[in-house]
């Protein structure tokens, strides 16, 4: 018995549709698999960019406060949470599948137990806690990244297959330097008090005020300093040995260091590390001038809706 040949056409349509199925599929999958971690990575990318570039525009305003000493003004930065800050993850006619998944952020005042130490033959001059404003990234297509502001330097510290590394952004407020047959150390302490912790993928404002802006007292010449920063981790300690090791190269005070090859230096301290750095006159008699300036700000961290 011979089938019927409207059969066989409907038949053809069904496998012809199938096909074009299965090919939408493939291609779906290909353009998820491929296209839309490479669009996720691209967006990531360009908003840790971002959030570096906001981070430099907070310390340059920070810095205008306390060096022209305005303890009445109050400044803001605007810092977007996350790589699609907040926006809906659909648009047009695409399906969410089609497009990147935002990420989000994490925006946080520290006043964790980094400290910096000064000290010179008559003892300790002063320990100060080392707060810090911190942006953690939540990525989910690139490494994670921390920016973070703290003793006036912007600093990046990054997690790559486990291994973290931490970079020196932006110089911190410590500078070491001869003058003839003197040698003088300034450093301002960045203290940062209040603030609070914001988390998502809207925006953030950081609110900022210059509380104090004063000289420390006049320190008589010594015979030597001693600068020490105790800090979170190894890695983070190993990043300020490198970061004394260029003042000292740049400023050529070598010969006010006894041993280079060990100071500037570093050393564990349990699960944290310690940096340091001594600077001692070469010659007899007291040349060493230590200058400090305390620079304390009142911080908020207020989240920004549209009405």
């Amino acid at each position: 018995m011979m089938a019927h040949r409207n059969n066989d056409l409907g038949l053809s349509e069904v496998i012809g549709f199938v096909l074009l199925l299965a090919l939408l599929i493939a291609a779906i999958s290909l353009w998820m698999t491929y296209v839309v971690p490479a669009q996720g990575r691209e967006q990531e990318i360009s908003h840790m960019n971002y959030v570096g570039e906001r981070f430099l525009d907070y310390k340059i305003a920070a810095d205008s406060l306390w060096i022209n000493d305005e303890t009445g003004v109050t400044d803001s930065t605007l810092i977007t949470l996350g790589s699609r800050g907040g926006n809906t993850q659909t648009s047009g006619l695409f399906l969410p599948l089609m497009q990147p998944i935002g990420s989000s952020g994490l925006l946080v005042t520290n006043t964790a137990s980094d400290t910096i130490t000064v000290s010179n033959s008559s003892g300790l001059i002063e320990m100060v806690p080392m707060s810090s404003l911190t942006y953690q990234s939540n990525n989910n297509y690139w490494i994670q990244q921390q920016f973070y502001y703290q003793m006036g330097g912007i600093f990046l510290s990054q997690d790559i297959n486990g291994v973290t590394g931490v970079t020196n952004v932006v110089s911190p407020l410590v500078s070491i330097f001869k003058a003839g047959s003197t040698a003088s150390v300034v450093i301002v302490p960045v203290q940062l008090n209040g603030g609070g912790t914001i988390a998502g993928e809207g925006n953030a404002r950081v609110n900022f005020r210059l509380q104090q802006s004063q000289d420390y007292p006049v320190y008589n010449p010594d015979k030597w300093v001693n600068i020490s920063v105790n800090v979170k981790d190894p890695e983070t300690a190993r990043m300020w040995r490198n970061l004394f090791r260029d003042i000292v190269a740049r400023e050529q005070i070598a010969s006010w260091t006894k041993d280079p090859n060990n100071n500037p230096g570093f050393y564990r301290q349990g699960s944290r590390g310690v940096a340091f750095i001594n600077i001692s006159s070469p010659s007899e008699g007291p040349s060493v001038i230590l200058l400090m300036k305390r620079a304390n700000f009142s911080m908020s961290l207020n989240t920004v809706t549209s009405s």
